[in-house]
């Protein structure tokens, strides 16, 4: 029980705080993800839909939350939001670096 409360602790901290901007938005998926794989070590199951999603949320920065609203609600799985924070975080990136 001790580990499980540990585990959870760790998930919510990881996407306790929104990033500033799209680099520290990848950064932080990383981190939710590598939670996301204790959590099912440990647990035995996958972190729900929900708080995977709300995770996801909560680490995006104020650009790409913005250029991603049609992928918050609930009706979004959470692979695809994860997939479009990729794709619009390496756009970004992407866009700025050919500046």
């Amino acid at each position: 029980a001790g580990r499980q409360g540990a585990v959870m602790n760790q998930f919510t901290a990881s996407h306790s705080k929104p990033t500033r901007n799209t680099n520290e938005t990848k950064a932080k998926l990383i981190e939710v993800d590598n939670a996301n794989k204790q959590w099912l070590e440990v647990m035995g199951e996958d972190v729900p839909e929900q708080m995977l999603r709300t995770a996801y949320v909560g680490i995006l920065d104020p650009l790409t939350r913005q250029h991603l609203t049609n992928y918050q609600g609930k009706d979004t799985k959470p692979e695809s939001l994860k997939r479009e924070i990729l794709r619009f975080g390496n756009s970004a990136f992407a866009d700025s670096n050919a500046m």
